[in-house]
């Protein structure tokens, strides 16, 4: 137990943003645990309009800063393509097939003319 009346302070700021990441990340999963359920279900057109309230959660998080930006970022694409990829007629693209997929899609490879293009598919 600290002893001295600033570490005394910094212990209950520190309990008391443990206690408010926990709840925003328990408010999260929650939403990521009801989109999944609704996926499993083939509910596709209910999580359609469940996605828009699942991105106010995770900027939530984010800007309460319980999810770094990064990582809010990149759940939001997982829960779009997760959503694509299970609507029927459309195919989510994953191009990361296999280990070197991620690495030629950082390599910039010559297009017809004088543009760059990044993806692999233009050789």
């Amino acid at each position: 137990m600290a002893n001295h009346a600033s570490a005394l302070k910094a212990n209950r700021q520190s309990e008391k943003r443990r206690n408010a990441n926990r709840s925003n990340r328990s408010q999260l999963r929650s939403g990521l645990r009801k989109f999944e359920s609704l996926l499993e279900e083939q509910k596709s057109e209910q999580a359609r309009a469940a996605l828009p309230v699942l991105y106010a959660l995770v900027d939530k998080a984010v800007r309460k800063k319980s999810l770094s930006r990064n990582a809010g970022d990149r759940q939001k694409s997982r829960l779009t393509r997760r959503l694509t990829g299970s609507v029927p007629g459309r195919r989510s693209r994953n191009l990361r097939t296999t280990p070197a997929a991620s690495h030629r899609e950082r390599q910039r490879l010559p297009c017809e003319g004088k543009q760059v293009c990044v993806i692999t598919m233009c050789r």
